[in-house]
């Protein structure tokens, strides 16, 4: 099965963003690294992270909005389902053993990374589903 125009879009979107991501990464970890940065460029920097991850969520929304193939439209729907429940989940379970004291605080967008995974994971995950219901 050949991609579908939007999926070809999406992805097209996610190579730019994850290369504006690492371009931004490099770059502020070794301004900051080095003293190079004033709290102002740390702000931005940090800002700028946060909005290249943020696109990622963005170019899921656009690619459910223009594709046209419902069963594609499905299964990142699916996908985005099990990202979401995987960072939820995670993130309680590590909440509940940071407060007992077990464990120690992670960064909070962790849980952005969290979500990827679970984007990542949910692809064989509703295909697995998708068979056993057959």
């Amino acid at each position: 099965m050949h991609p579908s125009p939007a999926l070809k879009r999406y992805n097209q979107r996610l190579i730019l963003v994850a290369l504006i991501y690492g371009a931004i990464l490099i770059a502020s970890t070794y301004g900051f690294k080095h003293h190079l940065m004033s709290n102002a460029m740390t702000v931005v920097a940090a800002l700028c992270l946060a909005l290249s991850l943020i696109g990622n969520f963005v170019a899921v929304g656009v690619y459910l909005a223009e594709e046209h193939d419902e069963y594609l439209r499905l299964l990142m729907t699916q996908r985005t389902l099990w990202a979401s429940g995987t960072a939820l989940g995670i993130a309680t379970i590590w909440g509940y053993l940071e407060s007992f004291g077990i464990v120690g605080a992670p960064a909070a967008f962790q849980v952005c990374l969290l979500w990827y995974g679970g984007l990542a994971l949910g692809y064989p995950a509703a295909t697995l589903a998708r068979m056993a219901r057959r």
